[in-house]
């Protein structure tokens, strides 16, 4: 009998489900490690989820202290909007 990958499923499972989301507003990712990692495509998540806005934020981040800079929006409306992950 085959082996499971779970990591490879759970990692499907959630581009799916992000990509679901991400529907609302036009957008797609291929795979979650490059498509979160300059915090646009979690900003337009969060915000589907939770039906409110982060607010301004860098929507072309070109170098590398732009995108901490929209994960750090993400994660501080996370913590102000008391989201338990």
């Amino acid at each position: 009998m085959p082996e499971v990958d779970w990591f490879a499923i759970q990692e499907n499972t959630f581009t799916r489900w992000c990509n679901d989301q991400l529907a609302e507003r036009g957008r797609h990712i291929e795979d979650l490690k490059s498509g979160l990692k300059d915090g646009i495509a979690l900003i337009h998540i969060i915000e589907v989820c939770s039906q409110k806005s982060i607010g301004k934020f860098n929507a072309h981040p070109k170098i590398e202290i732009q995108k901490v800079e929209n994960l750090n929006l993400c994660f501080e409306f996370i913590k102000k909007q008391n989201i338990k992950l």
